[in-house]
């Protein structure tokens, strides 16, 4: 049989205090109603029992309710992580390993711009500074290509500060997404749209150069119409003029000649013809 161990233990004194301190005990020293004193102490034990299944019960929903939250934090779309104030990773998720290419516990107690491009170090240095120096939620976009054969993969931040229960910050909470496609084709549409301005640049040239082919053969249409017509109206200044003037001339010449009336009054209206095509021409 084990002995009695003489010194008391730190649990064996905190009940004796107990019991001293306790008013309901220290009414029953030194009484003979053991039965009253035998009473009490069943029903303060029951009341510990109760207490006990409530706080047994309260444990277990409280597990429950963990091991959802873990769930979901775990097996959420989107990478979710916990730094603390030097930007360390104290908690982070199954989506944020993915997005790193990093095993989870190759992410926990390492700052987070280890696995990021050196390029965007001030970056995330000046989205956490924002983020303690304004208390209001910051955002980022960081490149954490660090190899170039995969060509380049970025992530956007969204960093709220964390607090504990004096409102003392205690690090920071951030989700992330992969916007690299997103990216890309943010770029493939400002080169589309340089190209097309290029395209537009080179059709509008074109289209002048064209107008001014136009206009200069418009210039010389004109031109030779002008010609046509100075060398129309000289053909027929110099020639068919000439040609009705004599004409007219021996028409005039013809008149006296003539002895029948009728014909002479024929003769005269030829010269009237001839006068007024001279004339018109």
């Amino acid at each position: 049989m084990r002995e009695k161990d003489p010194k008391p233990t730190q649990l064996r004194q905190q009940a004796e205090a107990f019991l001293q301190e306790n008013p309901l005990f220290a009414h029953h020293r030194g009484s003979e109603n053991l039965h009253e004193i035998l009473h009490e102490l069943r029903t303060a034990y029951a009341e510990l029992e109760i207490q006990n299944e409530e706080l047994r019960r309260a444990q277990h929903d409280l597990i429950l309710s963990r091991d959802k939250y873990y769930e979901l934090y775990d097996f959420a779309p989107i990478g979710y992580c916990s730094l603390d104030l030097a930007s360390t990773i104290v908690e982070a998720n199954l989506a944020l390993a993915d997005l790193l290419g990093k095993p989870r516990l190759h992410l926990l107690k390492r700052p987070l711009a280890h696995f990021i491009a050196a390029g965007s170090h001030e970056v995330l240095r000046d989205m956490l500074k924002n983020a303690l120096r304004e208390e209001v939620e910051q955002s980022c976009q960081i490149d954490v290509s660090n190899d170039p054969l995969k060509g380049p993969r970025y992530l956007r931040l969204q960093c709220s500060l964390t607090k504990d229960g004096q409102r003392i910050p205690t690090g920071f909470r951030l989700a992330i997404i992969d916007v690299s496609a997103m990216v890309q084709q943010e770029r493939e549409l400002e080169l589309l749209t340089l190209t097309l301005d290029s395209r537009v640049q080179e059709r509008t040239g074109e289209v002048e150069r064209q107008s001014e082919q136009l206009r200069a053969l418009a210039n010389d249409l004109l031109k030779e119409e002008q010609r046509q017509r100075h060398a129309l109206a000289t053909e027929l200044h110099d020639y068919l003029a000439q040609l009705l003037v004599v004409a007219s001339m021996k028409t005039h010449l013809l008149a006296p000649l003539v002895d029948q009336v009728e014909a002479r009054r024929y003769v005269h209206d030829l010269e009237k013809i001839l006068r007024d095509a001279q004339e018109y021409a």
